[in-house]
């Protein structure tokens, strides 16, 4: 296994992530040939342990053969186990790093818009709501002042001024 993690140093961000994903593709692709060999292991135990349940009386060279390699299965598969944890590891860091490198090209720009929309929205809905106390002749004339002087500040942060 090669625990090289490369990332492109010239060309756009897409070439950056493009390297990764293809990275991700390989460690995918060798990951399933671990699991593969792994299934074949388990399998060739299951057929151990199925002959040794069903034969009481084996000779015993024929015993110890089954044993040594119900072992050597077994040793294989922690093996292979290690293997795949580490895969594991490096598939997620590859992806740490095909987020990190989205973060930092403005992959989340949407979101950000999304949420500027989402703020200048809610501050227009303050502004009308100040707007109309500050018109209601019911209210004491020093709070509708205060809510006028209120809405005309909250227009201000939407021009983009200064108050």
């Amino acid at each position: 296994m090669n625990d090289t993690i490369l990332v492109g140093c010239g060309g756009g961000m897409s070439e950056t992530i493009s390297s990764l994903e293809a990275q991700i593709v390989d460690v995918d692709d060798e990951r399933s040939q671990l699991v593969a060999q792994k299934k074949q292991n388990e399998s060739e135990l299951s057929d151990i342990a199925t002959e040794i349940r069903t034969n009481r009386c084996l000779p015993r060279d024929r015993w110890n053969r089954l044993l040594r390699n119900q072992n050597l299965l077994k040793r294989a598969n922690s093996q292979l186990d290690a293997k795949l944890g580490e895969l594991t590891t490096k598939r997620k860091k590859l992806h740490s790093l095909i987020d990190g490198v989205k973060r930092d090209n403005g992959f989340k720009a949407g979101a950000r818009e999304e949420r500027e929309k989402t703020i200048r929205q809610h501050l227009l809905a303050l502004r009308e709501k100040y707007a109309s106390f500050s018109a209601d002749g019911t209210r004491v004339a020093s709070m509708r002042r205060m809510a006028a002087e209120f809405a005309i500040e909250i227009d201000s942060i939407l021009s983009g001024g200064q108050s």
